[in-house]
């Protein structure tokens, strides 16, 4: 498939199917959102209105998992030509069905990406009601498919892992994935013949730059650049992204990493979150992923001001009774080392998220938390 002309789909033969009903271009361009649709279905309705306007750009809300939300404008050239770098990147031949299960439709990036691609390659895109397990709405063969690691993980707690029989290739992305998960898809992967990816992007970028092959355990760390993009690293040891394709100047984040070359790299944790305890820098995220291992219910890793270290790492955890709490104490003993063991250990009522189950405004639940 050829993507360097642009591709106006009125009348053409791309399909969606929402709520198990297909609708053509021309069906779509005559719909308009309206209060007796679900949400989701409005969002679909109201981006490819957006989408198929005289406008260049397309408004897009960032998911505010780091601070507030914000809109910006994203170009639509440069949309297609994330959709066509990743057609290349999965060598997708002769794809026919995508499936869009994303919790955030298309009322987020993750989302509206998902439509420009079955756009672009043509394909037909199965948009499922948004679920925690939507494994269980599959019954037929799926070429691609995008999923949230909560809701690969929610899936797979309700026993619904024969329905990857069905599907070829899946990209995760939203959260991290934590040891037991990753252990998980290596299986599936094994008994499916079935292709798990994790990108890594954000709205700036038009979903993911870089993906890292989850079924390959030798390659599992590494993230690997799209067609176009090149890697280099700042004064800090943040990546930064080139795409002249995509992206009108460098954009520099605040994402640690590990340059393996100038096309992948291993992701380390974000520069914000670094923790300086005693001289010693910690990373919140990789401390994270070792207690995942061993706590089974929502949790977060901080610091807080120390005279003596300089900071000094906490853990927030939901409400656990103190039995549990002195076990999970010694569980962390033998998985930490005595570095990212946290000081102090304080209970939470329960944590908010956003749409895409990341946890928000962390700073609230600190002041109400409760010192263990």
């Amino acid at each position: 498939m050829e993507f360097n002309e642009v591709k106006w789909y009125f009348g053409m033969s791309f399909q969606i199917n929402i709520a198990g009903s297909d609708y053509s271009s021309s069906m779509l361009k005559r719909m308009h959102p309206n209060k007796e649709r679900p949400d989701y279905f409005n969002e679909i309705l109201s981006f490819l209105h957006e989408y198929w306007n005289d406008r260049p750009t397309v408004k897009v809300s960032t998911s505010g998992s780091t601070g507030k939300p914000k809109e910006i404008e994203l170009s639509k050239s440069a949309m297609r030509v994330s959709a066509s770098a990743t057609y290349a990147f999965f060598m997708l031949d002769q794809i026919e069905k995508l499936v869009l299960c994303s919790p955030l439709s298309a009322g987020f990036i993750a989302g509206k990406m998902m439509l420009v691609r079955a756009l672009e390659w043509d394909a037909k895109l199965i948009c499922l009601q948004p679920d925690s397990t939507p494994l269980a709405q599959i019954d037929s063969p799926v070429d691609f498919m995008v999923m949230t690691p909560h809701q690969l993980s929610m899936s797979l707690k309700k026993n619904l892992q024969d329905k990857f029989r069905f599907v070829k290739k899946v990209l995760l992305g939203g959260s991290p994935i934590n040891k037991k998960l990753e252990e998980q898809i290596q299986m599936l992967s094994g008994n499916y013949k079935i292709g798990f990816f994790l990108g890594y992007g954000m709205t700036e970028t038009m979903s993911h730059v870089a993906v890292k092959h989850l079924s390959n355990v030798k390659s599992a760390a590494i993230y690997r650049g799209v067609k176009g993009v090149k890697f280099e690293l700042d004064h800090r040891g943040c990546l930064k992204i080139i795409y002249p394709e995509l992206l009108d100047s460098v954009l520099v984040t605040n994402d640690v990493v590990r340059l393996v070359d100038t096309s992948s790299f291993e992701w380390l944790g974000r520069i914000d979150n670094v923790i300086n305890s005693g001289g010693i820098k910690i990373f919140p995220e990789q401390v994270e992923r070792k207690l995942m291992q061993i706590i089974n219910i929502p949790f977060y890793v901080s610091s807080i001001p120390d005279n003596e270290l300089g900071e000094k790492i906490v853990i927030y955890i939901e409400s656990v009774d103190k039995v549990s709490l002195a076990q999970l104490k010694q569980r962390a003993r033998k998985t930490l080392t005595k570095y990212e063991m946290p000081k102090i250990w304080r209970l939470v009522d329960a944590f908010n998220y956003t749409k895409n189950n990341k946890i928000l405004n962390l700073e609230l639940y600190c002041k109400k938390a409760r010192s263990k």
